[in-house]
């Protein structure tokens, strides 16, 4: 038992001592073990980098989306405004002059084409999202940010085409009323 413990306590000592006699023969590995931390330190900061400009990136997306959805709401009350004049006059039998006539027909053409182009940016946006679940899952940051960035400018765009339409429909209240 003895010689057993005697055997083992001799070869912890010179696993030991042969470890750090490599550590004095190769110092260069320090060194790059340092340069792996700097570099590690260095991934730190391109992480919160990263998740900064990607967190300001998706407030603002967040944003748009709240005055997307605040532009529906408004345009829905808006066709059920109109829906109740046209109701209306269909009760009183009124009749419209040929001016107010075609001021509604090219209203109603108007909104016909910004409501295709809107739903065109429907189809990017779905698009760009499966894009985005793409680079997450790939770890590729720069082409995230790059997607959020293109959803931005297509939300853009979508607030564009209902402001478009907002400001029509107030246009045709306004000639119905």
């Amino acid at each position: 038992m003895k010689k057993i413990l005697i055997i083992l306590i001799t070869a912890s000592l010179l696993i030991a001592g042969s470890a750090s006699f490599a550590q004095e023969l190769y110092p260069a590995q320090d060194q790059t073990r340092e340069k792996g931390r700097y570099s590690q330190a260095n991934r730190k900061d391109q992480k919160k980098d990263f998740a900064a400009r990607a967190k300001e990136k998706q407030d603002l997306i967040n944003r748009q989306r709240a005055e997307i959805k605040e532009l529906r709401q408004r345009l829905n009350t808006q066709i059920k405004q109109i829906r109740t004049q046209v109701n209306n006059l269909k009760k009183q039998n009124s009749s419209l002059d040929a001016a107010k006539i075609n001021t509604i027909k090219q209203t109603i053409v108007s909104v016909k084409e910004a409501h295709q182009a809107l739903d065109s940016t429907q189809d990017a946006i779905s698009r760009k999202n499966n894009d985005l679940r793409n680079a997450r899952q790939h770890r590729r940051p720069e082409a995230f940010l790059r997607g959020l960035d293109e959803v931005i400018e297509i939300q853009q765009k979508r607030i564009d085409y209902l402001t478009r339409i907002v400001s029509d429909l107030d246009k045709l209240i306004s000639e119905l009323g």
